[in-house]
């Protein structure tokens, strides 16, 4: 059995705490399902006016951490019969 000395078993303890402090800084928590009412506002305009397909993706995922999918319906109506998306349709489905 191989003994370790106090000052080596400090080190890796202090090598631990390191990493996970320097993980936990790292990791920065962002919460996509923050939006203002103009930014939504402005998603669903872009969607109605231009079909934008990542205002389509931002708004979804807004509504869908929200557990509030029927607000996605009309949007996912638009994109179907007015701009032919087919990732709108699989949603829908």
């Amino acid at each position: 059995m191989i003994r370790r000395g106090r000052r080596q078993i400090k080190t890796n303890y202090s090598l631990i705490w390191l990493f996970l402090i320097l993980a936990f800084i790292g990791c920065k928590i962002t919460d996509s399902s923050l939006l203002t009412e103009k930014e939504i506002f402005q998603l669903k305009t872009d969607i109605i006016t231009r079909g934008s397909q990542a205002s389509y993706a931002r708004l979804e995922n807004y509504y869908s951490s929200k557990i509030n999918y029927a607000e996605m319906l009309p949007y996912n109506i638009i994109m179907i019969n007015k701009y032919n998306n087919n990732y709108a349709h699989n949603k829908i489905l």
